[in-house]
């Protein structure tokens, strides 16, 4: 018993280095390319999300609230949409795509500040 879990844990080892030297040579073989239609359908698809979340929140939490309080929920879900936009702008875009602590998340840099 003791022996079979020593070979198996050897061929696994073995095959999952020989499987990374295999996608280390095929990701340096791959060079990286912008495509601009990916990137054209990724900026329309943001612009939509952007129009479609304040009026959708607006219209939800205006549904549920009285109709004398209807404009100041609109209004604040509209700021509410607007201030977490500008908190993205600020930090949010660094903790994402910045460089990494640890390979889980990163802050080098605010507004969009790129070294």
């Amino acid at each position: 018993m003791r022996t079979k879990r020593f070979v198996l844990s050897t061929l696994l080892a073995l095959s999952s280095t020989w499987a990374a030297e295999e996608g280390v040579t095929e990701v340096a073989k791959a060079v990286p390319t912008l495509d601009v239609g990916n990137t054209a359908w990724v900026l329309m698809a943001t612009a939509l999300v952007m129009l479609m979340t304040p009026a959708g929140l607006a219209l939800f939490y205006g549904g549920m609230s009285r109709s004398k309080n209807l404009l100041n929920t609109v209004a604040m879900s509209v700021m509410g949409y607007i201030i977490a936009s500008i908190v993205w702008i600020v930090c949010g875009y660094s903790l994402a795509f910045g460089a990494d602590i640890g390979g889980v998340i990163g802050f080098d840099s605010l507004f969009f500040k790129w070294y």
